[in-house]
């Protein structure tokens, strides 16, 4: 296919020059080589290559592929001879049709971690890439998978579910997968395709070539972010976009996560995240309080924390799905996304995952080698919990006394589920609020706690943060476990 110069990423270099004929290589270019040749062939200085003569210059680069062509294109060198290494090893040598063949590993992921149980296929991609997901490690979250197109050859058709040459638009799916999409068809219809089923499914995975100059152009430089959040993952020989079509902006009546603060912050765009400032105010916030109403207890935030804003949530709200968030910590499901608000949950994470769990909470933290009871005494006044820990457990083992033998095995352990942060049903919401208040209020009256310093005397708040993993493990409540992601603001 002529002679070429090679720039780029050396691992890919290496990995790949067996498939090229060396004969070709006029010469490699790399300001930071320490060697002088490679493979039989001169390193030069990439300011040195227009001094030979060849007919492209391949780069070797997935993700950094601009750097290397606006320094060619600032050195003189033509559009028309820089193209990357893909384009040249598989479009102008091998014409393969298996751009997506390594895609297994971000689908599998995606299918995991976006809890995709139905999918559909176009056009065969993944029989035609040879990724048979259905039949390897993810039967727990994938029911089935269906496909869209024409039946154009046999291999691997039986891994399918139902075949459609006909798109049935009243038929929902998790995901739609659109592998190497671009080989047969148009931008256009790429464009058609994604208005249509949009309708029918909430990701979308699309597969696309990584930048060739002159081919391709107009697909790599594609603006998703029209649909919805995207994510993109790089594979070898093309890239994965995944991209979620949700509105977390759409009206629903049933889910409210109430974020407790103290201050002005801004919320997450999602609506169903309601602020809610605790503790008695005199500041003009145009916020939800929970001071307002006859259900309130504001005024003892200073000693028991969040646990105000709970309380009034409980008292003055009728939501079927409830929850307790922080203005700086919230549920996310995990780094999908990237490090972003992007991750949090939304209405229809959480109805999925409490049409399986009692309770969704923050991760464990273990505490070892000291106990729950220890790392807490450890962080405020001596007197203040020990007073705090006595009263409670005399409360607790006089009104609810099946509770002794639980209570003494959980402080004495390690593990517990903190932040005083969790999602449930209404009707679980009122079990465990009517077992809280019923302790947590009458050890705040029995105690001193003016008698201290500003942070100890919030101890009942901290013991009312733990005693929910007891709660929870006293009614063999299933829970989901969720990390937390920590806003700056």
């Amino acid at each position: 296919m002529g002679r070429i110069i090679i720039i780029g990423n050396w691992d890919i270099i290496k990995a790949y020059m067996p498939y090229i004929n060396i004969n070709s290589v006029v010469c490699f270019a790399d300001d930071s080589a320490e060697l002088k040749r490679l493979y039989g062939k001169v390193i030069v200085r990439l300011e040195r290559i227009k001094e030979f003569e060849s007919d492209y210059v391949v780069i070797f680069e997935r993700e950094n592929i601009g750097f290397y062509y606006t320094q060619l294109k600032n050195l003189g060198i033509s559009r028309e001879k820089i193209i990357n290494w893909v384009y040249y090893l598989f479009f102008l040598e091998q014409k393969t049709t298996k751009f997506s063949r390594d895609a297994y590993a971000i689908i599998n992921q995606s299918i995991k971690q976006l809890m995709v149980h139905t999918l559909l296929d176009i056009d065969f991609g993944m029989a035609r890439n040879a990724l048979f997901i259905y039949s390897r490690n993810v039967q727990d979250n994938l029911r089935y998978i269906d496909n869209y197109g024409k039946k154009s050859f046999l291999y691997g058709v039986n891994n399918y579910k139902n075949i459609y040459e006909t798109l049935d638009l009243t038929k929902r799916y998790d995901a739609v997968c659109c592998l190497d999409f671009y080989l047969n068809h148009s931008l256009t219809e790429l464009y058609e395709m994604i208005e249509v089923i949009r309708g029918i499914t909430r990701y979308i995975f699309i597969s696309l070539p990584f930048k060739c100059f002159g081919i391709f152009d107009e697909w790599t430089e594609m603006d998703f972010s029209m649909y919805g959040k995207v994510a993109v993952f790089h594979m070898e020989l093309s890239k994965l976009v995944v991209i979620d079509t949700y509105d977390c902006n759409e009206v629903n009546e049933e889910v409210k996560i109430f974020t407790v603060t103290h201050k002005e912050f801004v919320p997450p765009k999602n609506n169903i995240y309601i602020p809610i400032h605790a503790g008695k105010s005199s500041n003009n916030m145009s916020i939800l309080r929970d001071d307002i109403g006859d259900s309130s207890i504001a005024e003892l935030n200073p000693y028991i924390n969040e646990c105000t804003a709970l309380y009034w949530i409980w008292k003055n709200t009728t939501d079927k799905y409830i929850g307790l968030n922080h203005y700086r910590r919230f549920f996310c499901i995990g780094k999908y996304w990237g490090e972003s608000e992007q991750n949090l949950l939304d209405s229809k994470n959480i109805k999925i995952f409490l049409n399986k769990y009692d309770m969704i909470v923050a991760e464990a933290c273990d505490f070892y080698p000291r106990t729950i009871s220890e790392a807490l005494k450890e962080s405020v006044n001596p007197d203040a919990y020990q007073k705090a820990y006595t009263a409670t457990k005399k409360i607790i083992i006089k009104k609810y006394p099946e509770y002794k033998e639980d209570y003494d095995r959980y402080f004495n352990g390690y593990v517990s589920n903190l932040c005083n942060m969790f999602i449930t049903r209404r009707e679980i919401l009122n079990k465990y609020c009517e077992w809280l208040f019923s302790i947590i209020l009458e050890v705040v009256e029995k105690l001193p706690l003016d008698s201290y310093d500003s942070y100890s005397k919030r101890i009942v708040g901290f013991i009312a943060e733990r005693l929910l993993t007891l709660w929870i493990i006293h009614n063999d409540i299933s829970v989901k476990e969720l990390p937390i992601l920590f806003i700056k603001k």
